[in-house]
């Protein structure tokens, strides 16, 4: 997911003047460059930021999935954490193995 603020170099408490001129300067600093995609971007950034209403939508969106971003990441975070846990778990328990073989030969 695009964040907006991010493309307009804008912290999400960015004010509504602050986005309009930050939209205005970046829209004149790449018009004749042929940048059609940065443009395009910075215009449907500024398109759904410059309303209120649209911007508290697009806040609560960006928050939920921001949440779901932690989520994620803390789950991958927690199955890396139990995947090392059953390796150092499996190592231990093979060494104890080898150490018995070891013994029982002597």
């Amino acid at each position: 997911m695009v964040n907006y603020y991010t493309v307009l170099g804008l912290p999400d408490t960015a004010t509504q003047q602050e986005i309009e001129q930050t939209y205005q300067d970046l829209h004149a600093e790449n018009g004749g460059n042929g940048r059609k995609r940065d443009n395009r971007l910075i215009s449907k950034a500024y398109v759904e930021l410059k309303h209120e209403t649209c911007r508290k939508k697009y806040d609560s969106y960006l928050d939920a999935s921001d949440k779901q971003l932690r989520f994620a990441a803390q789950l991958r975070k927690t199955s890396t954490e139990a995947q090392a846990v059953g390796e150092s778990v499996n190592g231990t328990h093979q060494a104890h193995i080898s150490s018995k073989a070891a013994c029982s030969n002597q």
